[in-house]
Protein backbone atom coordinates (compact mmCIF):
# COMPACT_ATOMS: atom_id res chain seq x y z
CA UNK A 1 0.00 0.00 0.00
CA UNK A 2 2.88 2.37 0.82
CA UNK A 3 4.32 1.99 -2.67
CA UNK A 4 0.87 2.36 -4.24
CA UNK A 5 0.12 5.56 -2.29
CA UNK A 6 3.52 6.96 -3.27
CA UNK A 7 2.76 6.28 -6.92
CA UNK A 8 -0.63 7.94 -6.63
CA UNK A 9 0.89 10.98 -4.90
CA UNK A 10 3.45 11.24 -7.66
CA UNK A 11 0.68 10.86 -10.20
CA UNK A 12 -1.23 13.82 -8.79
CA UNK A 13 1.89 15.99 -9.08
CA UNK A 14 2.17 15.29 -12.77
CA UNK A 15 -0.10 16.42 -15.60
CA UNK A 16 -0.95 13.48 -17.79
CA UNK A 17 0.40 14.11 -21.25
CA UNK A 18 -0.06 12.05 -24.35
CA UNK A 19 2.15 11.84 -27.42
CA UNK A 20 1.11 10.49 -30.81
CA UNK A 21 4.02 10.08 -33.18
CA UNK A 22 5.60 7.66 -35.65
CA UNK A 23 7.36 4.84 -33.79
CA UNK A 24 11.06 4.24 -34.26
CA UNK A 25 13.44 1.64 -32.87
CA UNK A 26 16.18 2.65 -30.44
CA UNK A 27 19.38 1.05 -31.61
CA UNK A 28 21.10 1.12 -28.27
CA UNK A 29 22.74 -1.32 -25.95
CA UNK A 30 23.26 -1.90 -22.30
CA UNK A 31 26.01 -0.19 -20.40
CA UNK A 32 27.62 -3.56 -19.73
CA UNK A 33 28.07 -6.47 -22.17
CA UNK A 34 24.99 -8.62 -22.60
CA UNK A 35 25.11 -12.38 -22.32
CA UNK A 36 21.50 -13.44 -22.86
CA UNK A 37 19.51 -11.86 -25.67
CA UNK A 38 15.97 -11.57 -24.37
CA UNK A 39 12.89 -10.54 -26.32
CA UNK A 40 9.50 -10.24 -24.72
CA UNK A 41 5.96 -9.33 -25.68
CA UNK A 42 3.52 -8.21 -22.99
CA UNK A 43 0.00 -6.77 -23.02
CA UNK A 44 -1.49 -5.22 -19.87
CA UNK A 45 -5.31 -4.93 -20.02
CA UNK A 46 -6.81 -2.23 -17.88
CA UNK A 47 -9.08 -4.69 -16.05
CA UNK A 48 -5.97 -6.52 -14.75
CA UNK A 49 -7.05 -10.05 -15.61
CA UNK A 50 -4.41 -12.85 -15.95
CA UNK A 51 -2.11 -12.49 -18.96
CA UNK A 52 0.22 -14.85 -20.84
CA UNK A 53 3.32 -12.91 -21.96
CA UNK A 54 6.28 -14.49 -23.73
CA UNK A 55 9.94 -14.25 -22.78
CA UNK A 56 12.39 -15.63 -25.34
CA UNK A 57 16.11 -16.05 -24.60
CA UNK A 58 18.50 -16.76 -27.48
CA UNK A 59 22.25 -17.13 -27.88
CA UNK A 60 24.61 -18.46 -30.54
CA UNK A 61 28.05 -19.85 -29.75
CA UNK A 62 30.65 -20.45 -32.46
CA UNK A 63 33.69 -22.67 -31.87
CA UNK A 64 36.28 -22.29 -34.64
CA UNK A 65 39.05 -24.83 -35.25
CA UNK A 66 41.04 -23.32 -38.19
CA UNK A 67 44.07 -25.48 -37.44
CA UNK A 68 42.18 -28.72 -36.93
CA UNK A 69 42.68 -30.49 -33.63
CA UNK A 70 40.67 -32.75 -31.35
CA UNK A 71 37.65 -30.42 -31.28
CA UNK A 72 37.37 -30.64 -35.05
CA UNK A 73 37.58 -34.42 -34.90
CA UNK A 74 34.83 -34.53 -32.26
CA UNK A 75 32.48 -31.86 -33.62
CA UNK A 76 32.76 -31.93 -37.42
CA UNK A 77 29.66 -33.55 -38.89
CA UNK A 78 27.61 -33.29 -35.69
CA UNK A 79 23.95 -32.41 -36.17
CA UNK A 80 22.22 -32.65 -32.82
CA UNK A 81 18.91 -31.13 -31.70
CA UNK A 82 17.76 -31.12 -28.08
CA UNK A 83 14.16 -29.96 -27.84
CA UNK A 84 11.26 -30.24 -25.40
CA UNK A 85 8.19 -28.42 -24.06
CA UNK A 86 7.07 -28.84 -20.45
CA UNK A 87 4.38 -27.27 -18.26
CA UNK A 88 4.15 -26.63 -14.53
CA UNK A 89 0.77 -28.38 -14.35
CA UNK A 90 2.30 -31.79 -15.08
CA UNK A 91 6.03 -31.34 -14.43
CA UNK A 92 7.21 -30.79 -10.83
CA UNK A 93 10.58 -29.39 -11.92
CA UNK A 94 8.87 -26.67 -13.99
CA UNK A 95 6.59 -25.94 -11.05
CA UNK A 96 9.69 -25.61 -8.86
CA UNK A 97 11.18 -23.08 -11.30
CA UNK A 98 7.91 -21.12 -11.24
CA UNK A 99 8.09 -21.00 -7.44
CA UNK A 100 11.71 -19.79 -7.59
CA UNK A 101 10.67 -16.94 -9.89
CA UNK A 102 7.76 -16.06 -7.58
CA UNK A 103 10.21 -15.97 -4.67
CA UNK A 104 12.29 -13.46 -6.61
CA UNK A 105 9.16 -11.33 -7.08
CA UNK A 106 8.49 -11.46 -3.34
CA UNK A 107 12.04 -10.31 -2.56
CA UNK A 108 11.59 -7.24 -4.74
CA UNK A 109 8.13 -6.63 -3.20
CA UNK A 110 6.30 -7.18 -6.48
CA UNK A 111 2.58 -7.83 -6.27
CA UNK A 112 2.67 -10.12 -9.34
CA UNK A 113 3.06 -13.89 -9.46
CA UNK A 114 3.16 -16.73 -11.98
CA UNK A 115 0.26 -19.17 -11.61
CA UNK A 116 1.32 -21.37 -14.53
CA UNK A 117 4.48 -21.72 -16.62
CA UNK A 118 5.33 -23.39 -19.93
CA UNK A 119 8.95 -23.88 -21.03
CA UNK A 120 9.95 -24.50 -24.64
CA UNK A 121 13.62 -25.38 -25.04
CA UNK A 122 15.61 -25.90 -28.22
CA UNK A 123 19.35 -26.31 -28.77
CA UNK A 124 20.90 -27.14 -32.15
CA UNK A 125 24.54 -28.21 -32.51
CA UNK A 126 25.85 -28.13 -36.08
CA UNK A 127 29.48 -29.09 -36.82
CA UNK A 128 30.97 -27.87 -40.11
CA UNK A 129 34.45 -28.11 -41.61
CA UNK A 130 35.95 -25.12 -39.79
CA UNK A 131 33.38 -24.15 -37.17
CA UNK A 132 30.66 -25.59 -34.96
CA UNK A 133 27.67 -23.43 -34.07
CA UNK A 134 25.47 -24.00 -31.03
CA UNK A 135 22.14 -22.16 -31.07
CA UNK A 136 20.21 -21.82 -27.79
CA UNK A 137 16.54 -20.86 -27.62
CA UNK A 138 14.45 -20.85 -24.43
CA UNK A 139 10.88 -19.51 -24.33
CA UNK A 140 9.01 -18.99 -21.06
CA UNK A 141 5.25 -18.47 -21.30
CA UNK A 142 3.80 -17.79 -17.85
CA UNK A 143 0.33 -16.88 -16.66
CA UNK A 144 0.75 -13.67 -14.66
CA UNK A 145 -1.66 -12.49 -11.98
CA UNK A 146 -1.74 -9.70 -9.39
CA UNK A 147 0.16 -7.06 -11.36
CA UNK A 148 -2.42 -4.32 -10.64
CA UNK A 149 -1.29 -2.02 -7.82
CA UNK A 150 -4.33 0.25 -7.88
CA UNK A 151 -7.58 0.04 -9.83
CA UNK A 152 -8.52 3.34 -11.47
CA UNK A 153 -11.79 5.14 -10.82
CA UNK A 154 -13.12 8.57 -11.71
CA UNK A 155 -10.03 10.85 -11.91
CA UNK A 156 -7.59 8.22 -10.63
CA UNK A 157 -5.59 6.17 -13.16
CA UNK A 158 -4.96 2.45 -12.94
CA UNK A 159 -1.45 1.66 -11.72
CA UNK A 160 0.38 -1.47 -12.91
CA UNK A 161 3.41 -3.03 -11.25
CA UNK A 162 6.14 -3.56 -13.87
CA UNK A 163 8.96 -4.77 -11.63
CA UNK A 164 8.06 -8.43 -12.33
CA UNK A 165 9.05 -7.96 -15.99
CA UNK A 166 12.73 -7.97 -15.03
CA UNK A 167 14.01 -11.11 -13.30
CA UNK A 168 17.42 -12.78 -13.34
CA UNK A 169 17.78 -16.50 -12.53
CA UNK A 170 21.36 -17.13 -11.41
CA UNK A 171 20.77 -20.67 -10.11
CA UNK A 172 20.96 -23.74 -12.35
CA UNK A 173 17.59 -24.73 -13.83
CA UNK A 174 17.24 -28.51 -13.98
CA UNK A 175 14.19 -29.79 -15.87
CA UNK A 176 13.19 -33.44 -15.89
CA UNK A 177 12.23 -34.49 -19.41
CA UNK A 178 10.94 -37.72 -20.90
CA UNK A 179 13.45 -37.62 -23.74
CA UNK A 180 16.66 -36.63 -21.93
CA UNK A 181 16.07 -37.16 -18.21
CA UNK A 182 17.33 -34.30 -16.01
CA UNK A 183 18.70 -31.47 -18.15
CA UNK A 184 20.21 -28.19 -16.92
CA UNK A 185 19.05 -25.44 -19.29
CA UNK A 186 20.22 -22.12 -17.81
CA UNK A 187 23.98 -22.44 -18.41
CA UNK A 188 25.19 -23.25 -21.97
CA UNK A 189 28.22 -25.15 -20.70
CA UNK A 190 25.90 -27.82 -19.27
CA UNK A 191 24.64 -28.75 -22.74
CA UNK A 192 28.24 -29.24 -23.82
CA UNK A 193 28.68 -31.55 -20.83
CA UNK A 194 26.32 -33.95 -22.62
CA UNK A 195 29.28 -34.39 -24.99
CA UNK A 196 31.88 -35.48 -22.39
CA UNK A 197 34.85 -35.63 -24.74
CA UNK A 198 34.19 -32.09 -25.99
CA UNK A 199 33.71 -30.77 -22.45
CA UNK A 200 36.96 -32.39 -21.34
CA UNK A 201 38.87 -30.26 -23.87
CA UNK A 202 37.06 -27.03 -22.87
CA UNK A 203 37.34 -27.67 -19.15
CA UNK A 204 39.51 -25.14 -17.33
CA UNK A 205 39.85 -22.79 -20.33
CA UNK A 206 38.57 -19.24 -20.80
CA UNK A 207 36.01 -20.72 -23.16
CA UNK A 208 34.45 -22.68 -20.31
CA UNK A 209 34.20 -19.49 -18.23
CA UNK A 210 32.55 -17.64 -21.12
CA UNK A 211 29.96 -20.41 -21.46
CA UNK A 212 29.23 -20.43 -17.75
CA UNK A 213 26.82 -17.45 -17.81
CA UNK A 214 23.08 -17.76 -17.23
CA UNK A 215 20.62 -17.39 -20.10
CA UNK A 216 17.41 -16.63 -18.19
CA UNK A 217 17.76 -12.91 -17.51
CA UNK A 218 15.08 -10.42 -18.59
CA UNK A 219 16.82 -7.31 -17.19
CA UNK A 220 17.30 -4.46 -19.66
CA UNK A 221 19.14 -1.51 -18.15
CA UNK A 222 17.06 1.23 -19.71
CA UNK A 223 13.96 2.43 -17.81
CA UNK A 224 10.61 2.01 -19.54
CA UNK A 225 10.09 5.79 -19.49
CA UNK A 226 13.04 6.05 -21.91
CA UNK A 227 11.59 3.54 -24.36
CA UNK A 228 9.80 4.65 -27.52
CA UNK A 229 6.06 5.00 -26.94
CA UNK A 230 3.27 4.94 -29.51
CA UNK A 231 -0.43 5.57 -28.98
CA UNK A 232 -2.67 3.30 -31.08
CA UNK A 233 -6.46 3.87 -30.99
CA UNK A 234 -7.13 0.47 -32.62
CA UNK A 235 -4.47 -1.97 -31.37
CA UNK A 236 -5.18 -5.62 -32.20
CA UNK A 237 -4.49 -7.73 -29.12
CA UNK A 238 -2.38 -10.89 -29.50
CA UNK A 239 -2.60 -14.03 -27.39
CA UNK A 240 -0.28 -12.50 -24.78
CA UNK A 241 -3.37 -11.00 -23.12
CA UNK A 242 -5.14 -14.31 -22.75
CA UNK A 243 -8.02 -15.85 -24.65
CA UNK A 244 -10.70 -13.33 -23.61
CA UNK A 245 -8.83 -10.39 -25.21
CA UNK A 246 -7.22 -12.10 -28.19
CA UNK A 247 -8.13 -10.50 -31.53
CA UNK A 248 -9.92 -7.50 -30.00
CA UNK A 249 -9.14 -3.93 -30.99
CA UNK A 250 -8.49 -1.64 -28.05
CA UNK A 251 -6.96 1.76 -27.36
CA UNK A 252 -3.35 1.11 -26.35
CA UNK A 253 -0.03 2.78 -25.62
CA UNK A 254 2.93 0.59 -26.59
CA UNK A 255 6.44 0.95 -25.20
CA UNK A 256 9.12 -0.65 -27.37
CA UNK A 257 12.88 -0.86 -27.60
CA UNK A 258 15.34 -2.89 -29.64
CA UNK A 259 18.92 -2.99 -28.42
CA UNK A 260 21.89 -3.89 -30.58
CA UNK A 261 25.65 -3.81 -30.19
CA UNK A 262 26.02 -0.31 -28.73
CA UNK A 263 26.06 1.15 -25.25
CA UNK A 264 23.81 4.05 -24.28
CA UNK A 265 26.75 6.39 -24.96
CA UNK A 266 27.16 4.97 -28.47
CA UNK A 267 30.35 3.04 -27.80
CA UNK A 268 30.44 -0.53 -29.17
CA UNK A 269 29.90 -3.47 -26.84
CA UNK A 270 32.62 -6.08 -26.84
CA UNK A 271 31.36 -9.51 -27.72
CA UNK A 272 32.70 -12.63 -26.04
CA UNK A 273 35.47 -13.27 -28.55
CA UNK A 274 38.62 -15.16 -27.57
CA UNK A 275 41.35 -17.56 -28.59
CA UNK A 276 42.19 -20.53 -26.40
CA UNK A 277 44.77 -23.23 -26.84
CA UNK A 278 44.65 -26.85 -25.73
CA UNK A 279 46.03 -29.39 -28.19
CA UNK A 280 45.56 -26.78 -30.95
CA UNK A 281 44.61 -23.13 -31.23
CA UNK A 282 40.84 -22.59 -31.17
CA UNK A 283 38.56 -19.56 -31.24
CA UNK A 284 35.28 -18.94 -29.40
CA UNK A 285 32.85 -16.20 -30.42
CA UNK A 286 29.44 -15.30 -29.02
CA UNK A 287 27.95 -12.61 -31.28
CA UNK A 288 25.56 -10.07 -29.79
CA UNK A 289 22.00 -10.36 -31.08
CA UNK A 290 19.34 -7.63 -31.13
CA UNK A 291 17.16 -7.87 -28.04
CA UNK A 292 14.42 -5.90 -26.36
CA UNK A 293 10.69 -5.99 -25.99
CA UNK A 294 7.24 -4.53 -26.41
CA UNK A 295 5.01 -3.70 -23.46
CA UNK A 296 1.54 -2.62 -24.59
CA UNK A 297 -0.71 -1.01 -21.98
CA UNK A 298 -4.43 -0.57 -22.61
CA UNK A 299 -5.48 3.08 -22.57
CA UNK A 300 -3.43 6.28 -22.49
CA UNK A 301 -0.39 5.18 -20.49
CA UNK A 302 2.79 6.59 -19.00
CA UNK A 303 5.87 4.77 -17.70
CA UNK A 304 7.49 5.73 -14.42
CA UNK A 305 10.31 4.82 -12.10
CA UNK A 306 8.87 5.21 -8.61
CA UNK A 307 11.14 4.57 -5.62
CA UNK A 308 13.46 2.68 -7.93
CA UNK A 309 10.72 0.33 -9.17
CA UNK A 310 9.12 0.50 -12.65
CA UNK A 311 5.37 1.03 -13.03
CA UNK A 312 2.78 2.11 -15.59
CA UNK A 313 -0.21 4.40 -15.08
CA UNK A 314 -3.10 4.34 -17.53
CA UNK A 315 -6.61 5.67 -18.07
CA UNK A 316 -9.34 4.47 -20.38
CA UNK A 317 -9.17 6.46 -23.61
CA UNK A 318 -12.66 6.40 -25.12
CA UNK A 319 -13.86 9.51 -26.92
CA UNK A 320 -15.22 11.90 -24.34
CA UNK A 321 -13.99 9.71 -21.47
CA UNK A 322 -10.59 9.32 -19.83
CA UNK A 323 -11.50 7.45 -16.69
CA UNK A 324 -13.26 10.36 -14.93
CA UNK A 325 -16.81 11.66 -15.11
CA UNK A 326 -17.14 14.90 -17.06
CA UNK A 327 -13.62 14.80 -18.50
CA UNK A 328 -12.76 15.44 -22.12
CA UNK A 329 -10.61 12.88 -23.92
CA UNK A 330 -7.01 14.09 -24.43
CA UNK A 331 -7.19 13.98 -28.22
CA UNK A 332 -10.48 15.94 -28.11
CA UNK A 333 -8.98 18.48 -25.70
CA UNK A 334 -5.99 18.91 -27.99
CA UNK A 335 -8.28 19.40 -31.00
CA UNK A 336 -10.39 21.94 -29.09
CA UNK A 337 -7.29 23.89 -28.03
CA UNK A 338 -5.99 24.06 -31.60
CA UNK A 339 -9.42 25.09 -32.87
CA UNK A 340 -9.73 27.90 -30.31
CA UNK A 341 -6.23 29.19 -31.11
CA UNK A 342 -6.94 29.06 -34.85
CA UNK A 343 -10.20 30.97 -34.48
CA UNK A 344 -8.52 33.54 -32.24
CA UNK A 345 -5.65 34.15 -34.65
CA UNK A 346 -8.06 34.37 -37.59
CA UNK A 347 -10.16 36.93 -35.73
CA UNK A 348 -7.11 39.11 -34.96
CA UNK A 349 -5.92 38.99 -38.58
CA UNK A 350 -9.41 39.78 -39.87
CA UNK A 351 -9.77 42.67 -37.42
CA UNK A 352 -6.38 44.09 -38.47
CA UNK A 353 -7.14 43.82 -42.21
CA UNK A 354 -10.55 45.48 -41.76
CA UNK A 355 -9.17 48.52 -39.96
CA UNK A 356 -6.11 48.73 -42.18
CA UNK A 357 -8.31 48.99 -45.27
CA UNK A 358 -10.52 51.65 -43.66
CA UNK A 359 -7.43 53.69 -42.76
CA UNK A 360 -6.15 53.45 -46.37
CA UNK A 361 -9.51 54.66 -47.67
Amino acid sequence: MGRCNSILRDEKMKTLHYSIFVASLIILGMITPVWASVNYEIFLPIDGHPITPRFEFTKTVNIDYPNGGKLKDLLQGKNITISFTENSNNNPTVKSLMQQINNEFSKQESSASFSNLTISYNVHILGKNNVTSIDYDITLTPTVEGYTLSKGEFDKPTIFDASWITFDMKSPIVINTKQYGNLEINYPIDVIKTLPDVYYILQGTDAENALNQNLVDTAIQLPFDRWDSLFDPAYTVSDTAGVSYQGKKVTTTSFSAVFGDRTVSGAPIRNSDMDFTVDSKYHLSIPTKPHGGIVSVEGHANAYSIQGEPAFSTSIAHTGYTGCVGCIAPEQALFNSILIITIGVSAVIGFWIFYFRRFRE
